[in-house]
């Protein structure tokens, strides 16, 4: 265990574009705790020894941003009944020197979702 923190600041927005359609937003950052960058992010030198990656030691700061999206439309109904198609995505940048670190293999993070809804 880490026995440190990640504070995640965001704003989000989301609003209907009608009876079938709803659109939300999302932007947010993290800022992690030097407990939680050393335990996830760094590299001792006995880790290094063992792995072959380069020793490697950072503190707390600010670790990525994130932005994202979701679309829902009801395909039977409104978005108060019945079946919806819902899909989203999100990009999360890391940054500093958690991008740095010899573990993170890119600092480009993707994520989508395709999926059905029923709302009663």
């Amino acid at each position: 265990m880490h026995k440190s923190y990640v504070v995640t600041p965001g704003i989000n927005y989301a609003t209907p574009l009608s009876r079938r359609a709803l659109v939300y937003f999302s932007l947010s950052a993290d800022y992690a705790g030097g407990g939680y960058a050393r335990r996830y992010f760094g590299v001792t030198p006995a880790g290094a020894v063992a792995s072959g990656l380069p020793a490697y030691s950072l503190g707390s700061g600010w670790k990525d941003w994130s932005v994202g999206s979701l679309i829902d439309v009801s395909l039977t109904g409104d978005l108060t009944g019945g079946i919806q198609l819902v899909g989203g995505g999100a990009y999360t940048r890391m940054v500093g020197d958690f991008a740095k670190s010899p573990v993170t293999r890119s600092r480009d993070q993707w994520i989508g979702a395709l999926g059905l809804a029923y709302t009663f």
